[in-house]
């Protein structure tokens, strides 16, 4: 091989490797690109299928919900369809009762009608006696039975029915039932059936319920300016605009104040202006007291249906 040959063979061979060089070069830098893309991808894969898998994860607790949820209501509309047929047997049983009770009335009242008073220890001097003494005295008394065993009960009742009635005398059925309301509850009326008005002896004037004179009369305290009368316990829905008691006003001024501890509240006693009767009560702070002043922060005006209304001492409102 001579020496010009040989130069061209070294030649191409350098320019092989060269070559080669450049191709595994490309094909490395192109391998390094592939790897990261494979890499980035894989990465966006893994994210993708954690996603995936968390979505797939909350979609079987979903379904394993509404299957639980679905269940549930199963029960709920079993229990609700039980519930009916026994509300429905029972309002049966009810109806069939009511019905059974209607026709027993008939019997029942007429054995009632046979039965005789209860009877209770009653304390008064016996016939004779100057001292008093447990009686037996039927609760539920007769007229005639009335009469003999609750004289003190009747002859109050008597006194009453000349109050209401004046020159008319009361029948005996209305003064034993004002006899039985005083032994069972301890006055001659029921709440809400006291008389509506009184008439004066002379027939010449009306006292309505809820006026002082009425309170006197009858020894209630429908006006509010009467607490120690003895039927002072005493209501009725025909008073109108009657003023609240002393207990109930303060109920409304705490309630207003919000149970403010530093005020006091001083009662002046129950008026009546154009809104009808009310109570005027001085409001005072218990810390201006304690300073030495008087403390008066102003009056207001309690009305019986609650209102409050602020004054001056007079009564006279201030806004």
């Amino acid at each position: 091989m001579n020496k010009r040959t040989y130069q061209i063979i070294l030649g191409l061979s350098l320019i092989g490797v060269l070559i080669a060089g450049i191709f595994t070069y490309q094909s490395y830098s192109k391998y390094l690109t592939t790897k990261e893309n494979y890499t980035a991808a894989k990465k966006s894969f893994d994210a993708g299928n954690k996603k995936y898998l968390d979505n797939q994860e909350v979609y079987e607790n979903s379904k394993k919900e509404y299957e639980d949820t679905k269940s549930e209501l199963a029960n709920i509309e079993k229990e609700v369809k039980t519930t009916s047929e026994q509300i429905n047997t029972d309002l049966q049983t009810y109806l069939d009762n009511a019905n059974s009770t209607v026709n027993l009335i008939p019997t029942l009242v007429e054995k009632l009608s046979e039965m005789e008073a209860p009877e209770g220890l009653v304390f008064r001097p016996a016939d004779g006696a100057s001292i008093s003494e447990p009686i037996l005295a039927h609760k539920n008394p007769t007229l005639e039975q009335a009469k003999s065993e609750w004289p003190k009960e009747w002859a109050e009742s008597v006194e009453i029915g000349k109050i209401i009635n004046t020159v008319i005398s009361s029948s005996d059925n209305a003064i034993l039932g004002r006899v039985k309301n005083l032994i069972a509850i301890g006055r001659p009326y029921q709440d809400n059936e006291w008389p509506e008005i009184l008439n004066s002896p002379d027939r010449m004037r009306t006292f309505f319920i809820g006026s002082g004179i009425y309170d006197s009369s009858l020894k209630t305290n429908f006006s509010g300016m009467s607490p120690d009368n003895k039927y002072a316990d005493a209501r009725d829905n025909k008073v109108k605009d009657q003023a609240p008691s002393k207990e109930e006003t303060l109920e409304i001024l705490k309630k207003r104040d919000n149970n403010d501890s530093n005020l006091a509240y001083n009662d002046s006693g129950v008026h009546t202006d154009k809104d009808g009767m009310y109570r005027l009560v001085r409001v005072s702070s218990k810390e201006w007291q304690a300073q030495g002043g008087s403390g008066t922060l102003g009056f207001v005006k309690v009305y019986g249906n609650g209102t409050v209304v602020e004054s001056d001492a007079e009564g006279k409102s201030l806004d």
